[in-house]
């Protein structure tokens, strides 16, 4: 999947469940930057923070 998709995908998820970047962050013990990046299609996840955002 693209980086830019995927992050997409995670944004719309994180906004339909209620939840901030940042209380996304938080949940998987990551930076809320590193969240953003992952979301604009910057960074890709690692595998295990991909199973933690899951």
């Amino acid at each position: 999947m693209e980086r830019r998709l995927l992050g997409k995908r995670i944004n719309q998820i994180r906004k339909e469940r209620g939840l901030t970047s940042e209380a996304l962050s938080e949940i998987c013990d990551v930076n809320a930057g590193h969240i953003r990046q992952i979301e604009s299609g910057i960074r890709l996840p690692s595998l295990p923070l991909f199973i933690r955002i899951c």
